[in-house]
């Protein structure tokens, strides 16, 4: 959550009031000064994302991976990255963090960004296609349950319109630094979508701006209640909290998170145990509820050779490392291993399977 306020903050400086793609226009061709992968074209018929990102920014990673998973369960959209960045800084990148199993391009000078999202001050920023015109635009987090919306029919071109006249108030009450108007702004595309991220981003950062920490801590609960389904929401919410540092309310809201969610039928249970398990500080978690979230993610996807069904078994295998029983955790590493083979994770997560068959080995000369 810190780097996320920061990157708004950022974000707004550096903004532009240009004019850029709208709901229902066609969608252009990516201008890339390089690929780092086949190059990616918007398909005339079906579903394509483009995630345009600053990829010296501290989340850009996390995205990238977020994308390639959102690739392996979703086969039938064509996704893309463009970095808004010059090809020396997005080598870099690359070379220290790759390879990435999604097409990514480093822009040439900008005109990816100002073919997608030149009226854009908060980056990463998506774009969706439905047959080759642009759809919707807002958060890459939001692109799961938008990309479902569309497949659904529920989603509404005129409502993201709606939206999108809103954004540019909001844009400039970010730029003019008036968290009031940004607050405001944020509300009225809360009215009209209550899950929209960048509003909810925005709201938090006008809570920041004035020192209300408090209060945006209620706002966000009461965002996660309006959207019980959405898992993204719900790690946002504690993200927060333990920013905070209030690891009592911490640990209260992920074991309702793993109530909550552990008979959804996506894989959301997945991501959440997965997120506790790395991120909370050691000692705050209750071993037995989570060793029990860690078993229910992984029989969700036990049968898959996924990305998805790796980070199920290293959740699983951590816990059982961590809770006394290191045979089960090497057992379920190897696996993750298997299909983590030929990936920027096949070193990490070999590395994780060496530490627990020495731990095998110390408990075996401890006796």
């Amino acid at each position: 959550m810190k780097h996320m306020m920061l990157a708004l903050i950022a974000a707004a400086a550096a903004a532009l009031p240009l004019n850029g793609i709208e709901a229902d226009q066609p969608m252009p061709a990516i201008n890339a000064a390089k690929w780092y992968a086949a190059p990616a074209a918007i398909p005339a018929k079906g579903l394509a994302a483009v995630v345009l990102l600053d990829i010296a920014s501290d989340d850009a990673v996390n995205t990238l991976r977020m994308l390639e998973n959102l690739n392996t369960e979703l086969p039938e959209v064509t996704f893309a990255a463009v970095a808004i960045n010059p090809v020396k800084i997005t080598d870099a990148v690359v070379r220290d963090n790759g390879p990435f199993q999604i097409p990514l391009a480093a822009d040439n000078n900008l005109k990816s960004r100002n073919l997608f999202a030149e009226t854009e001050s908060l980056f990463p920023y998506a774009v969706l296609a439905r047959d080759g015109k642009a759809a919707w635009s807002g958060h890459p987090t939001e692109l799961e349950s938008v990309i479902r919306k569309v497949a659904d029919g529920s989603f509404s071109v005129s409502r993201q319109k709606q939206i999108e006249a809103i954004r540019q108030e909001l844009q400039m009450a970010i730029q003019a630094g008036l968290p009031e108007v940004v607050s405001s702004s944020a509300d009225k595309i809360l009215r009209i979508a209550p899950d929209d991220r960048i509003a909810i981003q925005a709201k938090l950062f006008a809570f920041n701006a004035r020192g209300k920490m408090a209060d945006a801590v209620k706002f966000i609960q009461e965002i996660c209640e309006k959207n019980p389904k959405d898992a993204k929401l719900r790690m946002m919410q504690l993200d927060l909290l333990l920013n905070r540092g209030d690891t009592s309310a911490y640990r209260q809201a992920v074991e309702k998170a793993f109530r909550d969610f552990e008979t959804s039928p996506d894989n959301s249970l997945v991501f959440l145990c997965a997120y506790a398990l790395e991120n909370s500080p050691y000692g705050v978690l209750n071993p037995a509820i989570t060793l029990t979230c860690a078993e229910k993610a992984y029989d969700k996807v036990k049968n898959l050779k996924t990305p998805l069904a790796a980070v199920a078994r290293e959740t699983l295998a951590r816990i059982h490392a961590e809770t006394g029983d290191p045979e089960k955790a090497v057992a379920l590493q190897e696996e993750a291993l298997a299909i983590r083979k030929g990936t920027h994770l096949e070193q990490a997560a070999a590395s994780r399977l060496r530490y627990y068959k020495e731990l095998i080995a110390m408990k075996s000369g401890a006796k």
